[in-house]
């Protein structure tokens, strides 16, 4: 069986691909993990010489410190969230990427095939991957985003409404796991 899919990226999906990949790719997934460390880091180099100034005992300082943790941890995982979103919309809708417009995408019981911008001949370029190079996908809509963690490597597939389902299937029958928010 083949599936050939033609579609139009626009911001939107870049906006789309952005929270997927801060979601479900490895490399963002440990880094969250990192940002969490440091905060723990920073919560124990603030409450640590209070706690040695006042020295009240173990239960002041552990509230304190989860006092400190909690705002401490969040505001650096959503700054740093923040910042990726951002950086991966500039870095995709710029203009000479070729993230934004024309795709083609080919699935065939062997491999997948992406062409970017395939009516630019100067600008067009080709994705190439076999099936057991993926990892897992996952699904927002008619948005699919095949990853391969050992590359940190993306497919980002506009389905269209009418085909997400027969992908979906394609996908499942190739054997790729899918992956849903709430599986990380």
């Amino acid at each position: 069986m083949e599936l050939e899919l033609n579609y139009v990226k626009n911001e939107g999906d870049v906006q789309k691909f952005a929270e997927n990949y801060y979601a479900f790719s490895l490399n963002a997934r440990k880094t969250k993990k990192w940002y969490f460390v440091l905060a723990i880091i920073v919560a124990l180099i603030i409450t640590y010489p209070i706690h040695k100034s006042f020295e009240d005992g173990a239960i002041p300082y552990l509230l304190m410190f989860i006092i400190i943790l909690i705002p401490s941890s969040i505001y650096m995982v959503n700054n740093h969230k923040k910042h990726i979103i951002e950086s991966i919309n500039k870095r995709h809708t710029s203009k000479d990427l070729g993230i934004l417009g024309e795709h083609k995408a080919f699935l065939s019981d062997d491999e997948i095939r992406i062409t970017y911008l395939p009516n630019d001949t100067k600008r067009q370029r080709n994705m190439t991957n076999k099936w057991d190079d993926f990892d897992f996908y996952n699904r927002d809509g008619d948005h699919f985003f095949l990853y391969i963690n050992k590359s940190d490597l993306i497919y980002h597939i506009k389905a269209g409404e009418k085909a997400a389902e027969d992908v979906d299937q394609f996908l499942q029958r190739q054997g790729l796991m899918k992956q849903e928010r709430n599986q990380k």
